[in-house]
C-alpha cells in the first residue's frame, strides 16, 4: 500500500485498515518497523504527528499490544533531521521509538542491518515461542533489504502489513 498519494486506490487501501476487527478476536503483538532512510517523514510534517498517524494506524487498535516501535538513521541522516525539524521534534522520536542509530552515510546498508536484526529477532522469538499467528510486522520502507523478513514473517504465519512511498519503492520489494 502507498502512503497516502490521494488516489482512489490509495484510500481504499486506508479505509480497509480502519475495517473493526480486521485482527480477529484474539489480541495480536505488534512490531512497527519504520526504516526512516527509505521512507522518510514528509518535508513540513512535524515528526510528532507522523509518529502518531503511524501509531494510530498500527498499534492503537482494539486488539493489538506493541511489542516495539523501531526506527533507523544513519548519522547523517540523524543530522539532516536536527537541522530540518529541530531538536524537540528529534526528542520526541527518540522518546517514542526505538531509534537505532548506526553508522554510515545516507542509505548505508549498516542502518538496515541493525533494524532487520531486530525485526527478525522479533520473528523468530515469536515464531519459537507459538506466538507468531496472534502477531503483526509492520514494515514502513521502500528498500528490498526487509523482502526476507517480511516472507520469513509470513512463512510463520504472520500478519505483514507494508507501507511504502510511491515512486520511490524498489520493484524487488515483494
Amino acid at each position: 500500500m502507498a502512503l497516502g498519494d490521494g488516489s482512489a486506490a490509495s484510500s481504499s487501501n486506508l479505509q480497509r485498515l480502519e475495517v473493526r476487527g480486521r485482527d480477529g478476536s484474539g489480541q495480536k503483538e505488534v512490531l512497527i518497523a519504520w526504516d526512516v532512510e527509505n521512507a522518510s517523514i514528509p518535508i513540513g510534517v512535524p515528526v510528532e504527528e507522523v509518529e502518531k498517524a503511524i501509531s494510530n494506524a498500527f498499534q492503537y487498535l482494539q486488539r493489538r499490544k506493541r511489542v516495539s516501535f523501531l526506527s533507523t538513521l544513519s548519522r547523517e541522516s540523524f543530522s539532516a533531521m536536527l537541522s530540518t525539524y529541530g531538536a524537540d521534534d528529534v526528542d520526541y522520536l527518540l522518546h517514542h521509538t526505538k531509534l537505532l542509530l548506526a553508522p554510515g552515510g545516507r542509505k548505508s546498508a549498516s542502518t538496515h542491518t541493525k533494524h532487520l536484526e531486530e525485526v527478525e529477532s522479533f520473528i523468530v522469538r515469536q515464531a519459537q515461542g507459538g506466538k507468531a499467528p496472534g502477531s503483526v510486522l509492520v514494515v514502513i520502507t521502500g528498500g528490498e533489504d526487509y523482502t526476507h523478513s517480511i516472507r520469513q514473517a509470513m512463512d510463520a504465519g504472520m500478519d505483514v502489513e507494508v507501507l511504502h512511498s510511491p515512486g520511490q519503492t524498489s520493484a524487488n520489494l515483494l
